[in-house]
């Protein structure tokens, strides 16, 4: 069961540290570009969510174990990494391009993962992301598809790959 209560003090200047990063602390790899973004949307502590994710309100769940220092043991460059996929969720309007594609509640999860492929296959095949979340090349889809294609294309349950996404979104198709 997953509770939602505000960041603790600890919590939001943890949060901060993994801000900070994808902006403008990692060096080349520095993201500035989405500072806007990183600076609207409002972290809500999600405990038992076992990762971060975002709805279409703008808001971003973060389970307190999945930030650095928690007992998921990810560092502020995974949780950059993670918080820079779910920025791509809210810039791409996932929730509301699935909506008119599919209906948001014609099929959640697979709304879920193809949008998860349609961000993943932009990160690096060796990094983070791609060990605990969904890929195209897990579904043996082809790379830089929309997450409509993906949608449409992937394959049938018995024909998914056995690790699940580790990334959810809570109402953000």
């Amino acid at each position: 069961m997953t509770t939602m209560r505000k960041l603790t003090r600890e919590e939001e200047k943890t949060f901060s540290a993994v801000r900070a990063r994808l902006l403008g602390g990692g060096g080349p790899a520095s993201k500035g570009y989405y500072a806007s973004a990183a600076f609207t949307v409002s972290p809500v502590a999600a405990e038992g969510l076992g990762t971060w994710a975002c709805d279409k309100n703008w808001r971003l769940y973060v389970d307190p174990a999945n930030l650095p220092g928690g007992e998921a043991g990810w560092d502020v460059a995974q949780c950059a990494e993670i918080f820079e996929h779910e920025l791509n969720h809210l810039l791409r309007a996932h929730a509301e391009r699935m909506d008119i594609h599919c209906g948001s509640m014609k099929n959640p999860q697979q709304a879920n993962i193809a949008t998860d492929l349609e961000i993943n296959d932009d990160f690096p095949a060796t990094g983070f992301l791609a060990s605990i979340g969904v890929t195209p090349t897990k579904f043996g889809l082809e790379n830089n598809k929309t997450a409509e294609w993906y949608f449409d294309n992937l394959p049938t349950a018995e024909q998914s790959p056995e690790d699940g996404d580790d990334d959810k979104q809570s109402g953000d198709g």
